[in-house]
């Protein structure tokens, strides 16, 4: 879907998912209905995300659509009627400014509080985090959602869409030509952008955009006009041009920083929220020109009636609110301090702010901030093409400070924008250093080369980018992006070959799939046959001479291949390809190490095959030779195979000279293949009757016949033989090579009296066995019909023991009647449709329900430990079913007979559970309608089980887990616990799950009592078994973490991870959901075996769940709980084990935390409402705290600045006035610091301000209901490590007008200094600063985590030049 300027264009979308294995799936946009939902649909921004899924509403009328913010806000609104229907919920970026709360977390409570039901969700891919973002939604719907791509328009797409916006053929061109020269070839992928730069060309003609900020300042400036000539003399044309657009722009701010949807000019409050009224922006922008700026088509109409209007397009709206920014606070930096301070909390900026945010840069004076805080946020959301040297080495750095925090800072959001303040040649150098330096991570080096494709100073960077791609330590995603920019970076006269030769010597996966590419990058035309099969060869494992590694293969890797590859080439690769494989055996082929890559060599061959055939070639030789080689007829794309089918069939001479290649051989003389076979390599190769008559002629002129030749001739014979017998040409033929031969002769003329062949006899004697059988199970059943006539009246009345019989043939134990009939049918079947013995049966069930010998409960559940039967129970059974099929009640059958038959229910399940489980269902519904009947009948059959140590006894997994009362559940399990202590260690695992389903108030008891259970079986008293020892002390490991002494003897135990992972409910086992982790406790699991299970890659070829591979998936599992948990525990409990030494798990550790801090960011952050930021851009008193706190803090640096720059003498005022000129004592220094620092809008600066506790701050900033205390520290303090967290963080800040914020102020006088003034020494380990930016530094990392982005620190410089 694509907008001009009137009205929506229907343009026909496609969507693709990646997948590990099976590569990247491409997807008309519009199926996404045909997949299982949820779905979440991610895309750059302007790809046009919203059109698609209106599209995807509109083409299924049962969904409904909505904005994610509108949901979040009224969800009720939105619940669905039935359960066919779905929710097509977009922009889950665009929640975090308006809902407190993380944005998934948001949406996924309001989809709850509706039922959970099926939806489709739409978000930026920068702001999808990929593997934390899907475990969230998987665990409400018990399922991952496919995340699809919207992927960019292909060039075809592109052409279609210009004409579509009214461009000629000739613009089209030219304006594609000109953006593919200047290496913006990504806005012709993106339809808003395309939209904008069809509008330029439109009024621009020639002068086309050279950057994309360039793009989008002239674009506005066009769309802002009235363009008909009708409405010249409109409002709107009377604007100056910064006038209109700055309108704009502070309407655009207003509705992104408020976290609204839309404006209305009519004033209207609306039921749902988010939408601004026009009065609320009169302080940033004049009401009249609000009014005529919303005519504009920058502008889109939502609602006439309420007369509310949103921008055309959220990127253009970032861009307008940025711009109209950066013009407003242009010069001032205590304003623009202050802006910055509320729009990114502790370095993170809201998912929904970062698109305004990264515009920020084009100003000079906003660059370094903005890149600081979000450097990956500029290339993805701005304009980093547009930014200079200087700027992009920044970018630089600041990325790599950032991967280092979080390595894996791109997830979800691999597509690179604009990168080219990274490429200018002022940087190559330091790229350099960043590419080879092995500290590089993955995802930095891989940006930088993505960035250096195409641009210009690749060319001067090709040895470097050829090292990489041959680099076995680097990863495939970087080795790929380095091979593609060599692909584009290198001149015509370079040959690649030498290249690919290199590249496809060396023997792992990564190598020879990388192999593959490149061959396709650099263009296949570039190479021999011979080094293009080899590769293809490589790849797959057939290679001779080198190690396979076919096993960890990716598959997938000629899909273009064989449809691109030059058909001149093809005859060769595929001969070449014979004469490697003909060197492997076909046990290799078929093996569990070679099947894969045989099965896609036929894929690939078959289609190679293809192309050739429909070239015209007809070297029937080398099409005979890849047939035997290949073996294609049962494998292979369809439209390929019956294409070769067709084409042997269409062309008479090509198939018969083919046949007889196969039949006969490289020659006459040579042995061929039998007939038989002809199929397994095409169903076209199938001789004809005319096929048949050609290839006997060939055998007449043969010399002499070898076996081979015979059979092949016989075959050929048959061919031509129906049920008349044989063709009469074809015999005609055939009766040549007869007369020269006695065998074949005999075949044709067989002798009637000759003894049969051996194969003939075979079949006979078969089929006389088979015969014999049939009529002994006839007279069988004829007699068993009679014995059951004779005893008819005993069957009837339920006495006879052939009812034992009947019952167990009913019930579905006997496997000579079918048992998928209905249970009559089978009665039926069995009785050859006798009604009157059908009758008899089923009299005689009924009357087993009343036999006064049936057994009881108890006797029933004895003989079942002995695994014996009651042969009285199949009757009663079978009766019972009878009962509940005629709809009759079990009420008035006695409780006894009722408990027995449910017993016996539990002996027959092991045989057949299907034909029980209704009746089970319906006992013990009866049963539960009697006051303690159901646990009476309960207690019997297990308690008689566990009597005698019997191994979970049936039943028991399905009653702990389904039945409707938890209450007894729990009960009736933790009185087992209690009375049969000694059980299996299986059994009481079990029973600890049963125990802890009680609900509500009893769930702390059933955690006591486990505890308590714990206790006294890990006593030193009780001998245990490895098996329960490791069940209870997980048991107790869960539910009493605190009382270390009963679990800690297995923290090294390495068996332990797998007894906690099952009480926790994250195995295939049992699965105690019901028990949980504290942070503590997952991360004491991932800080005590993060050692001892290192990260493990996954082996096929290992089986179970408790391998390496399942270790270190339940610790990142761990790690992901942290991860997404946002409490100060949690917190504290990751960054604890991002410090610990560094392994395997540190990247995902760090990007954890990275994702927790985002997230509680996300959670805390409140929206800018249009007078916090006019408060903020025109310097007015601050309305929040962290306002307060910025402006306090912008007021320090303007001190700094002025005692370092003042012509006066400031700093001496710091330092006692004597010989020893020492600095004075710290009250002095405060109050020196108080009355130097200048503060406006009344804001107070007091000293010694009183806090909870009866404590004081050294001082305090107050302004209305707001208070932001500051601590302050000379440099000599013992205390000025840790003060920070102690003091300022535990006592002062705490107070409700604090609000959790607050400000650490050292004073620094270096080291020139008396010996009782000098900088108090760090803590044990910890680095001297040498100055006033690394003592800062060091202080800030020494605050909690959780609580950095309240307190700020200051290191005052006030040492003496």
């Amino acid at each position: 879907m694509v907008e001009n300027s009137t009205e929506p264009v229907f343009l026909e979308r496609t969507v693709y998912r990646d997948d590990a294995k099976d590569g990247r799936a491409y997807l008309p946009a519009l199926d996404l209905w045909k997949q299982t939902l949820p779905v979440v649909l991610i895309g750059d921004p302007g790809m046009g995300k919203s059109f698609l899924t209106e599209s995807l509403v509109a083409a299924n009328p049962a969904a409904k659509w909505v904005k994610a913010g509108a949901f979040v806000r009224n969800p009720q609104r939105y619940a669905l009627s039935d359960d066919k229907s779905c929710l097509v919920i977009d922009g889950l970026d665009e929640v975090a400014a308006r809902a407190e709360g993380d944005p998934l977390h948001n949406v996924l409570t309001s989809l709850g509080s509706i039922g959970a039901p099926p939806f489709i969700l739409s978000c930026r891919a920068a702001d999808w985090r990929n593997a934390a973002d899907g475990a969230e939604i998987a665990a409400d719907y018990n399922a991952a959602p496919q995340v699809w791509t919207l992927a960019p328009l292909s060039e075809t797409e592109a052409r279609k869409f210009c004409q579509l916006e009214g461009l000629d053929e000739t613009a089209t061109e030219k304006l594609l030509e000109h953006v593919t020269e200047r290496g913006l070839g990504d806005l012709v992928e993106n339809p808003l952008t395309l939209r904008l730069l069809a509008e330029v060309a439109l009024a621009e003609g020639d002068l086309l955009p050279e950057t994309r900020k360039d793009l989008y300042e002239t674009a506005v400036g066009l769309i802002c006009r009235e363009a008909a000539p009708e409405r010249q003399n409109a409002p709107l044309n009377h604007l100056a041009r910064d006038t209109a657009l700055d309108a704009a722009g502070a309407t655009c701010a207003a509705l992104i920083l408020s976290g609204s949807e839309d404006i209305s000019k009519e004033g209207l409050a609306t039921e749902q929220g988010g939408t601004l009224q026009l009065p609320e922006i009169e302080r940033l922008v004049d009401p009249e020109l609000s009014q005529v700026i919303l005519t504009s088509r920058l502008f889109k109409i939502e609602n006439t009636v309420l007369g509310r209007f949103a921008p055309i397009h959220r990127t253009v709206a970032e861009y307008l609110g940025a711009r109209w920014l950066v013009r407003r606070l242009s010069g001032s930096r205590l304003s623009r301090r202050r802006f910055m301070s509320l729009l990114s909390r502790d370095g993170v900026v809201p998912a929904s702010f970062r698109g305004l945010h990264a515009w920020l840069a084009m100003s000079t004076e906003f660059a370094p901030d903005i890149i600081a805080t979000d450097p990956y946020g500029v290339l993805i959301y701005g304009d980093g093409d547009s930014l200079g040297a200087e700027e992009g080495r920044m970018v630089l750095s600041a990325l790599s400070s950032l991967e280092t925090e979080d390595p894996f800072f791109r997830a979800g959001a691999w597509s690179l924008r604009s990168a080219g303040c990274l490429t200018q040649p002022a940087l190559e150098n330091d790229l350099r250093k960043f590419l080879h330096n092995p500290k590089t991570g993955y995802q930095l080096r891989s940006l930088i080369l993505e960035a250096l494709n195409g641009s210009q100073l690749s060319r001067n960077m090709v040895s470097d980018l050829e090292a990489i791609a041959l680099d076995e330590d680097m990863s495939y995603r970087e080795r790929v992006e380095a091979a593609d920019g060599l692909a584009r970076a290198v001149s015509e006269t370079w040959d690649p070959t030498d290249f690919i030769t290199s590249l496809h010597v060396l023997e792992n996966e990564s190598s020879t799939r990388l192999t593959v590419h490149s061959l396709e990058e650099f263009g296949l035309d570039y190479f021999p046959a011979k080094l293009i099969a080899d590769c293809i060869l490589a790849h797959l494992g057939y290679l001779p001479g080198r190690n396979s590694n076919a096993k960890n293969r990716t598959s997938g890797m000629f899909w273009s291949l064989k449809r691109e590859l030059p058909i001149e080439k093809a005859p060769a690769i595929l001969n070449y390809m014979c004469d490697a494989i003909d060197a492997y055996s076909d046990l290799h082929r078929n093996s569990d190490h070679g099947w894969e890559g045989w099965f896609e060599i036929r894929y690939l061959t078959q289609t190679l095959v293809r192309r050739v055939l429909e070239s015209g070639f007809d070297g029937a030789i080398s099409i005979a030779r890849w047939a035997m080689t290949f073996e294609a007829a049962d494998h292979g794309d369809d439209e390929d195979r019956k294409f070769i089918t067709d084409h042997f069939q269409l062309h008479t001479d090509l198939r018969q000279k083919v046949q007889h290649q196969l039949i006969f051989g490289a020659n006459e003389d040579a042995d061929g293949i039998p007939i038989y076979k002809l199929r397994r390599y095409s169903a076209g190769l199938w001789p004809s009757l005319e096929d048949a008559i050609v290839h006997l002629k060939a055998l007449n002129g043969l010399r002499s016949y070898t076996d081979e030749n015979r059979h092949t001739w016989r075959g050929l014979v048959n061919l031509a033989r129906d049920k008349e017998g044989i063709d009469a040409a074809a015999l005609e033929i055939a009766e040549i090579a007869a007369a020269r031969d006695a065998e074949l002769y005999h075949f044709l003329h067989p002798d009637p009296n000759a003894e049969p062949p051996a194969w003939k006899i075979h079949e006979e004697e078969a089929e006389r066995r088979f015969a014999e059988r049939r009529a002994k199970e006839e007279r069988e059943e004829l007699d068993r019909l009679e014995r059951y006539r004779e005893k008819e009246d005993a069957i009837r009345d339920g006495t006879s023991s052939e009812l034992i019989v009947i019952a167990d043939m009913y019930l579905g134990r006997y496997t000579n009647v079918d048992r998928e009939r209905p249970h009559r049918e089978r009665l039926a079947q069995w009785m050859r449709g006798d009604t009157t013995l059908i009758d008899a049966a089923l009299e005689g069930f009924e009357h087993s329900i009343s036999r006064d010998d049936l057994p009881t409960a108890e006797e029933i559940a004895e003989s079942s430990v002995e695994s014996k039967r009651w042969s009285l129970c199949p009757p009663l059974l079978a009766g019972l079913n009878e009962k509940l099929a005629a709809g009759k009640d079990f009420a008035e059958i006695d409780v006894g007979i009722r408990q027995a038959a449910w017993s016996a229910i539990n002996v027959e399940l092991l045989n057949n559970e299907r034909d029980l489980a209704a009746l089970a269902q319906a006992l013990q519904a009866s049963l539960r309608a009697e006051t303690g009947a159901w646990e009476e009948a309960l207690r019997i059959w297990f308690e008689t089980h566990f009597r005698v140590r019997k191994e979970q006894p049936t039943g028991l997994y399905g009653f702990i887990r389904n039945d409707p009362d938890p209450e007894l559940v729990g009960r009736l399990c933790t009185d087992w616990l209690r009375q049969f202590p000694d059980l299996d260690a299986a059994t009481e695992k079990e029973l600890v799950q049963g125990s802890i389903r009680t609900a509500g108030a009893r769930r702390s008891d059933s955690f006591k009592f486990l505890t308590e259970q714990a206790d006294i079986r890990l006593s030193s008293a009780n001998e245990l078994n490895d098996a329960k020892r490791l069940l209870w002390r997980s048991i107790a490991f869960v539910t009493a973490f605190d009382r270390r002494e009963l679990w800690e003897a297995s923290a090294n135990d390495r068996d332990f991870i797998w007894e906690v992972r099952r009480r926790i409910g994250y195995s295939n086992e049992i699965e105690d959901e019901d028990m949980t982790l504290d942070a503590a406790q997952a991360a004491w699991i991932v800080s005590s075996f993060r050692r001892l299970w290192p990260v493990a890659k996954y082996e096929t070829y290992k089986r179970g769940d408790a391998t390496p591979f399942d270790a270190s998936q339940f610790l990142q599992r761990l790690i992901y709980d942290l991860s997404v948990d946002s409490t100060d525990e949690a917190c504290e409990a990751l960054f604890a084990l991002v410090e610990a030494p560094e392994d395997g798990y540190t990247d995902q550790l760090k990007a954890a935390l990275a994702n927790q801090q985002r997230k509680r960011v996300e959670s805390k952050f409140e929206p800018l409402t249009p007078a916090t930021l006019a408060n903020a851009v025109d310097n007015r008193p601050p309305q929040q705290h962290a306002d307060l706190q910025a402006y306090i803090l912008s007021a320090i640096e303007a001190l700094q600045e002025k005692i370092q720059g003042d012509s006066v003498d400031i700093i001496s005022r710091f330092y006692e006035d004597n010989e020893e000129g020492a600095p004075r004592v710290e009250n002095d220094c405060r109050s020196l610091f108080l009355g130097l620092l200048h503060l406006e809008h009344g804001i107070e600066g007091s000293p010694e301000v009183a806090m909870p506790g009866s404590k004081r701050a050294d001082c305090g900033f107050r302004l209305n209901d707001m208070v932001i205390p500051l601590e302050a520290k000379g440099q000599w303090h013992s205390k000025v490590w840790t003060a920070a967290q102690t003091q300022l963080d535990e006592d002062y800040a705490i107070d409700h007008k604090a609000a959790g914020y607050g400000i650490y102020l050292v004073f620094w006088f270096g080291a020139n200094v008396p010996q009782n003034r000098r900088l108090c020494s760090p803590p044990r380990g910890e680095r001297l600063p040498n100055s006033t930016s690394e003592m800062a530094e060091q202080l800030e990392a020494r605050i909690a985590k959780a609580r950095r982005d309240g307190i700020k620190v200051f290191v005052l410089d006030l040492e003496r030049s």
